[in-house]
């Protein structure tokens, strides 16, 4: 389908969507996506105008749209960016948009209007709005998911035709700052250890700051990550203008804003280690790090994540920290005590289709049920075929669900 603004999907119940062009948005639009935000049930940083809007006009993204779920008082009440599915068929669907930049993708739904907003995309879905799917991934395992899943299990048309769940590192508040316990005796005596050498080799004395904007935070966060491997190899933020600009802007958008937290590792003469941590609700989300690769070998990086975590604990502003880290993050994992239980999920509506869809990504994703299709796939009897046939003709638009929305975790 085209989609273009105030395209009207789905009612239910005085709820009425609309796919909007992020360029489109006007000022009373913008302020409404935050009051939003400053609502939501679950926060989610990456989907506020800070990050989605930013990214859209620096990062090239022509077909990302905002999908917006709104009352009959015209305040939002659910949003989420969203792009097309690669079109392998017609109306394919929808699937939110997770750009390199963003690392959750709960919807921002309004707490006190949870229920409503997951029955009117569940009918938007049942009622083919945008296409046979929705695809959610990076989805916080919490009241949006369950009210999606209850609005599903109510509608009888509409079902999950593939989840995939993960950890993601995390820290949970607590009552001491006591966040190193998980780590060993020894590994905790190593640390110290660095510490007390990277103290001996700078220059001055090791210091621990916040930093602002008006301190160029942004530059000088882009200049440490640029002099080292990302730099050699051309994926830091600095080698990509357009990932500099949505850096600078992002940074500027919370700053503002009160919720940019920079940190930073310094002596007399340099920067040593910076961590970027953006605030939400009561969520502080690590969004970046980096670190002068002079001082490998004694751990900046780690030692900063430490100090950050002790540093939060007396900001006690937020009840938990994201590490916005991969699932098989090694050492961060060891770092991290806690974990966040994230989950990619693709819904549609029940039907040949959706029922092709599991099949094709539990093969694809390495399900257990692979083996029943593979065995159903060899047999020379009818069920055999028919299965042949019958996976053929969905599995391409099956597998293009799981690539655009990254489940090959």
């Amino acid at each position: 389908m085209s989609l273009v603004r105030d395209r009207v999907l789905a009612g239910r119940a005085g709820v009425t969507g609309r796919l909007v062009a992020f360029a489109e948005l006007t000022a009373d639009e913008l302020g409404a996506w935050e009051r939003l935000a400053e609502r939501a049930v679950v926060p989610n940083p990456f989907f506020e105008p800070g990050f989605a809007a930013v990214a859209a006009r620096t990062l090239d993204a022509p077909e990302a749209r905002l999908l917006v779920a709104e009352g009959g008082d015209g305040e939002w009440i659910g949003c989420m960016p969203v792009k097309p599915l690669p079109r392998l068929g017609r109306g394919l669907g929808l699937a939110t948009w997770n750009h390199d930049y963003s690392f959750l993708g709960t919807p921002l739904v309004n707490r006190e209007r949870l229920d409503e907003y997951a029955a009117a995309l569940v009918a938007a879905v049942a009622e083919r709005e945008f296409g046979g799917f929705l695809v959610l991934r990076d989805v916080d395992e919490g009241p949006v998911l369950t009210a999606l899943r209850r609005a599903i299990d109510a509608s009888g048309e509409v079902e999950v035709a593939f989840e995939r769940s993960f950890e993601r590192a995390a820290v949970e508040r607590r009552e001491q700052p006591d966040y190193t316990s998980t780590l060993t005796s020894s590994r905790r005596k190593g640390l110290r250890r660095r510490r007390r050498k990277l103290a001996a080799a700078v220059e001055g004395e090791l210091r621990f700051r916040d930093l602002r904007c008006e301190d160029d935070a942004a530059g000088v966060f882009l200049d440490l990550e640029a002099a080292g491997w990302k730099g050699e190899e051309g994926t830091a933020m600095a080698c990509d203008p357009r990932s500099a600009e949505f850096f600078a802007q992002m940074c500027e958008w919370f700053d503002q804003r009160g919720r940019l937290w920079m940190r930073v590792m310094q002596d007399d003469d340099q920067t040593i280690a910076m961590i970027c941590n953006v605030a939400a609700g009561k969520g502080l989300f690590s969004f970046k790090s980096t670190y002068d690769e002079s001082f490998r070998a004694l751990a900046p990086g780690l030692l900063l994540q430490l100090d950050d975590f002790e540093a939060w604990h007396e900001r006690d502003q937020e009840d938990y920290m994201d590490s916005c880290g991969e699932p098989g993050a090694k050492t961060l994992n060891e770092l991290w005590p806690d974990r966040r239980p994230i989950t990619n999920i693709v819904i549609g509506r029940r039907g040949l289709a959706a029922k092709a869809a599991r099949l094709a990504l539990a093969v694809r994703y390495a399900d257990p049920s692979r083996r029943f299709v593979a065995m159903l796939k060899r047999r020379s009897t009818r069920l055999g075929v028919i299965a042949g046939a019958f996976l053929a003709r969905y599995q391409q638009q099956a597998l293009a669900l799981g690539e655009s929305s990254g489940f090959a975790l």
